[in-house]
């Protein structure tokens, strides 16, 4: 599940990396527009056919991802900004930890930037291993569904930011582990996300 929101060529190129992933080839993509007036929508039908594009009334915020989620069929929810791009093969060793350990609700990926290769959460620079109970998610998680509809998807009363580490936290909060390694990226061409401080 994609959300966009004016970002139509960046929206383009996220699909094109998800479309040339083999391990993602076969699967269900949905783009959640949130009325976007770039032509984002028309875009997607007219030049990837086998995209799912839901279009909105009005800018809902993290609410579309939700509705984008609820359309999903599969067992693991993918959860992508139209600016972040998975790393390949990041998604299907994300989906091997999962299958190996039962116990974990989801997988966040680490975001780091496409152009300067920096991190964008500074805190992760210092995490060597994998960690089990990862407190946070960002532009770039997988999430298994019947964790996601346990806890109620992302709380749709922040809009935006925030909301996906409200989730990592309710599903930690929920018994749930959430995987994190600092191997498996997205690349999250956003330019705040290089300017976001250690606080934020």
């Amino acid at each position: 599940v994609v959300l966009s929101y004016n970002r139509r060529e960046a929206l383009e190129q996220t699909l094109h990396t998800l479309a040339e992933d083999e391990f993602l080839r076969s699967a269900q993509v949905i783009v959640a527009d949130n009325a976007s007036g770039d032509g984002s929508v028309e875009a997607v039908r007219s030049k990837f056919p086998r995209v799912e594009a839901l279009s909105s009334d009005s800018n809902r915020g993290v609410a579309g991802f939700n509705s984008g989620a609820a359309r999903a069929r599969g067992d693991l929810v993918l959860l992508l900004d139209d600016d972040a791009r998975p790393d390949a093969g990041a998604i299907r060793k994300a989906v091997q930890a999962l299958e190996a350990n039962p116990a974990l609700g989801a997988v966040a990926l680490n975001p780091r930037h496409p152009k300067s290769g920096a991190g964008e959460w500074s805190f992760a620079e210092r995490v060597a291993e994998p960690r089990l109970d990862w407190p946070v998610m960002g532009c770039g998680n997988l999430v298994r569904r019947e964790v996601w509809e346990r806890v109620g998807g992302y709380e749709e009363a922040f809009f935006l930011y925030r909301n996906d580490t409200d989730l990592a936290m309710k599903v930690l909060g929920a018994g749930y582990g959430v995987y994190f390694d600092p191997a498996l990226v997205v690349w999250h061409d956003s330019p705040a996300a290089a300017r976001k401080s250690t606080r934020w």
